[in-house]
């Protein structure tokens, strides 16, 4: 048998060591290559310019939203609150204006759609076409309007600044987040109380006067119940939970015309409420006439301002009747005759 020797061991080794280098070296070539073919080219895509150029929110003092329908809402900026200047400057809600401006603010020119006006009317960008026109007023004077159009999918809005022909795509906001009604951009509740503090209720409608009360138990009564009356549970809750809370349509103003009937409301409420001091506290609610909306005006004891509430919420008050609290026997199950 042949005993290999030192040296053919040597250059088994070498040509080994070798053949790793050579094969370690190809691979080498294959990554760059790799590298080559499926890495981005050249530079990194433009991050893109805001669309408002320097404006920023705090330079922003009037906002301006008409809808596709026609439909306008108004603010402007009062020291460093907002208000609704139609409605006797009825306060807007801060942080919601704060939230809206941040995305309008926001949105930049890096995805570029067209570059011609031909496309502004089906993108709904155009001076006579579009989901929301967005006009900006800041403190110096200088103004900016916006066209928000449709999208074209997830995070992709249609945009055009007025007087460019450029039309971009956002993924910033929608034309929903850009409201033309006052409801978007006020707090919702008009009136609210304590539902579990409320001792007592009394309301004042055409029907007649109905007057609640609630026992030391906490159970509620009705003036004048008979003994074999009971109050219906699931309408005096009801009850409760609008005279705890009423949440706005839109804000009217301070002065109330005379068309919506406060002179001659539809129902007159009184509200007591235990306060933190332990005294009793009284809230008036009165309601107006009904609109073609079903919408009905309200004037709260605790604002100077009236509202359009929902018609709902007011016929809970305005249309209700004793009977409508009283709860009725079980309706008697015919007996069905003999016979097949």
């Amino acid at each position: 048998m042949h005993t290999p020797n030192a040296s053919t061991w040597d250059g088994n080794l070498w040509r080994n060591n070798r053949l790793l280098q050579i094969l370690a070296g190809l691979l080498v070539v294959q990554l760059i290559l790799v590298g080559i073919m499926y890495f981005p080219k050249g530079k990194p895509a433009a991050t893109g310019t805001p669309l408002l150029g320097g404006i920023t929110v705090d330079d922003i003092t009037a906002i301006t939203v008409t809808d596709a329908k026609g439909k306008t809402i108004s603010l402007e900026k009062q020291g460093d609150s907002w208000v609704l200047p139609a409605a006797d400057n009825y306060p807007a809600d801060d942080a919601r204006v704060g939230k809206i401006l941040d995305k309008l603010t926001a949105i930049k020119t890096d995805r570029l759609i067209t570059k011609t006006t031909d496309s502004h009317k089906r993108l709904e960008v155009a001076a006579d076409k579009f989901q929301r026109k967005v006009e900006l007023t800041t403190a110096d004077g200088t103004s900016r309007t916006m066209f928000i159009g449709s999208s074209a999918g997830i995070k992709a809005t249609h945009v055009r600044l007025d007087g460019n022909a450029e039309t971009y795509l956002t993924g910033e906001l929608s034309n929903w987040d850009v409201p033309a009604d006052a409801s978007g951009w006020v707090k919702p509740d008009f009136y609210s109380v304590n539902k579990d503090n409320i001792t007592a209720i009394t309301i004042k409608n055409a029907a007649g006067t109905l007057e609640f009360s609630k026992d030391s138990d906490g159970n509620w009564t009705l003036a004048g119940l008979g003994a074999d009356e009971k109050l219906d549970t699931a309408k005096v809750n009801a009850m409760l939970n609008n005279a705890g809370k009423i949440n706005l349509n839109r804000p009217i103003g301070k002065t109330a015309d005379p068309a919506p009937g406060m002179d001659d409301p539809s129902a007159v409420v009184t509200v007591t409420v235990q306060g933190e001091s332990g005294a009793a506290e009284t809230v008036t609610l009165t309601f107006g006439t009904k609109n073609d909306s079903n919408q009905y005006p309200l004037q709260t004891s605790t604002s100077d301002y009236l509202a359009w509430v929902s018609g709902f919420v007011g016929d809970t008050f305005a249309a209700k009747t004793r009977t409508d609290f009283i709860a009725q026997p079980p309706t008697p199950t015919p007996e069905v005759s003999g016979g097949n």
